[in-house]
Formats: C-alpha cells, sequence, structure tokens
C-alpha cells in the first residue's frame, strides 16, 4: 500500500495511525501494522529531517547560524526567490509516497469514534464500514 508524504510528514499522522493499532483486526494485518508503523515512525523522521535541511539552505540566519524568524514566528528567508525554492523542493518531496506492507485498509466501522482530522490523515488506510449487527461505539 502507498501512502503519499505529505500525510506522513503531518505531525499527528503517527499518533493517528497509533490509534488503529488499538483495534481489533485479524493477526496478519496486525503484524503488518506494526512494520507498517515502524516504518512510517523512520520515514516521518527521515522527512522532518530532509524538510529542516531544505531550510536551513535557503532561509536567512544570523551570526550565530541561527534561522531568523519574524515576529510572528515564521521562518525569513534570503529572498522571495529562495523562499519559492524552499516551498518548491519541499512540495516535491511531499508529493512522493511510501511503500507500506499493509495488504489491506483496516476496517474502521461508520459509528466507531474519530476526529474528522485523524479520517483525513488515515484516509489511505483505512475503510469505513456497516456494522452488520447493531452495538455500542467502540473507541
Amino acid at each position: 500500500m502507498k501512502i503519499q508524504n505529505s500525510y506522513v510528514a503531518e505531525d499527528d499522522f503517527i499518533s493517528a495511525f497509533d490509534e488503529l493499532l488499538k483495534k481489533d483486526m485479524p493477526a496478519k494485518q496486525c503484524l503488518e501494522m506494526i512494520k507498517s508503523e515502524e516504518i512510517l515512525i523512520s520515514h516521518f523522521n527521515n522527512l522532518k529531517r530532509t524538510q529542516r535541511t531544505i531550510v536551513e539552505k535557503y532561509a536567512k540566519k544570523k551570526d550565530s547560524g541561527e534561522i531568523v524568524l519574524d515576529d510572528k514566528n515564521n521562518i525569513v528567508f534570503k529572498s522571495k526567490a529562495d523562499e519559492d525554492k524552499c516551498k518548491k523542493e519541499i512540495g516535491e518531496i511531499r508529493e512522493e509516497f511510501i511503500e507500506i506492507p499493509l495488504t489491506n485498509k483496516v476496517k474502521i466501522y461508520e459509528d466507531d469514534i474519530f476526529t474528522a482530522r485523524k479520517l483525513v490523515l488515515l484516509k489511505e488506510v483505512v475503510d469505513v464500514v456497516k456494522r452488520d449487527t447493531p452495538e455500542e461505539p467502540k473507541k
């Protein structure tokens, strides 16, 4: 299964994915989920390092080497052209995909409790299905 880096790069993606590990699922899928999470955590960390390296390449720096931030805590770039190059490079990375060893999407019930934000992040790995028999919603 492939997941786009733009989802994996979000700070709350791993915690949303981790929530799926608490769901009951077939043993084979559990093992795939565990391996997938290991890969995703490593990939998330690599993405963050790569993005940081790109920002450091184009950001304006103090004499100490520290990146300059404006009064709203935004990064200040050396020029508009450098800001555009930075955004372009990061954008290209975010458009790429990572392969994880998940054979099937994780089934979650339509009455399970999730935030809209988590479902947006997990949309590539979950399948929302009807519950066969009515039951209390599960968290």
